[in-house]
């Protein structure tokens, strides 16, 4: 039987700006702008003594991980994609991987980065990719206004973070 509990804890800290400007030009008409910015630093503390809990879906894997951000991606790097053929004989992890399954490399697919640099693509090869969760936000708006009526422009992001884009991937 297992149960489940919180275990873990987590810091976050960062700061906020805001700014902000208003006035009127004359009797009937006036203007506003703002603007902010945020940026959080998100990192987990302790997951009373696991060494990681992971998340998601086994082919998008992601961790909680003391000293990562939280569902810190975990995987394979991509280095980039095999062009020719005579590429993928070039690379010792292609060459490794079709050993093991004829032609399972071809040009076109994703050349994966050989981490511990023993010529083969396994379980010590994955590393942590980035975070889904952002580092930093931001937002402003601009308005001006005549007599009752007014008309306002509103923007926001964010940044500083790594998507998954599933539909890509499957």
């Amino acid at each position: 039987e297992s149960s489940y509990a919180n275990v873990g804890s987590v810091r976050n800290k960062g700061y906020e700006i805001s700014i902000g400007w208003k006035s009127k030009i004359n009797q009937d008409w006036g203007y506003f702008i703002n603007g902010n910015f945020s940026h959080i630093d998100n990192e987990v503390t302790s997951l009373n003594g696991q060494p990681f809990l992971d998340r998601g879906m086994a082919e998008f894997r992601q961790r909680l991980v003391v000293g990562q951000p939280m569902d810190v991606f975990y995987g394979w790097d991509i280095v980039g994609v095999y062009q020719t053929q005579a590429e993928v004989n070039a690379d010792a992890v292609a060459q490794y991987a079709n050993g093991q399954s004829a032609g399972t490399v071809k040009p076109g697919y994703f050349k994966y980065r050989d981490v511990n640099g023993d010529g083969i693509l396994d379980a010590n090869d994955r590393v942590y990719l980035g975070s889904p969760v952002p580092t930093y936000y931001y937002g402003g708006s601009l308005g001006m206004n005549y007599k009752n009526w007014d008309l306002s422009v509103t923007f926001y992001g964010q940044g500083g973070n790594v998507i998954l884009n599933r539909n890509r991937a499957e």
